[in-house]
């Protein structure tokens, strides 16, 4: 998912972005399951209010279900911007370019140089959340990993 976010290839990314909320989601059902199954309903009661608890896997949690049951996650790009300016200065502002210029230009040369915008994307972040996308679901998945082995190797 890293290698696309940074080629900006945005189909490839949605698809394993989308694959990576099913694996989340299935793990994260998973653990409930499994915590019920061994150790009971207090342990799963825990759990669960452990697991809603942690704002983050809540948040993916709620995007996955948008992404099996909705229309989608919603991605949007951040931006880097950067403004060049020319540094060009004239003081001959009296005369147009031509004789018949347009009429959608000026018909008076720039005073100043012109200024280029240029936009570059950075990173991309699921819509409700500002962190990083791939920061995001790393971070989360480490984080219910160790949710996993407080709960699977807790003595009973």
């Amino acid at each position: 998912m890293e290698d696309h976010a940074h080629s900006h290839d945005v189909e490839k990314l949605l698809y394993c972005l989308s694959a990576f909320l099913s694996s989340f989601r299935s793990a994260y059902y998973r653990l409930i399951g499994v915590v019920h199954a061994v150790n009971g309903d207090t342990a799963w009661r825990r759990l669960k209010i452990q697991l809603e608890s942690e704002a983050d896997i809540e948040f993916l949690k709620d995007r996955t279900n948008l992404e099996v049951h909705g229309d989608g996650a919603i991605v949007w790009p951040r931006y880097y911007m950067s403004v060049e300016r020319s540094m060009h200065y004239s003081n001959d502002k009296r005369w147009p370019r031509e004789r018949f210029p347009s009429r959608f230009e000026s018909h008076f040369k720039p005073r100043f140089g012109t200024n280029t915008v240029r936009a570059e994307i950075v990173s991309w972040q699921l819509q409700g959340n500002p962190k990083n996308l791939i920061e995001l679901c790393f971070d989360t998945l480490a984080r219910l990993e160790e949710i996993y082995r407080q709960e699977l190797f807790r003595p009973s």
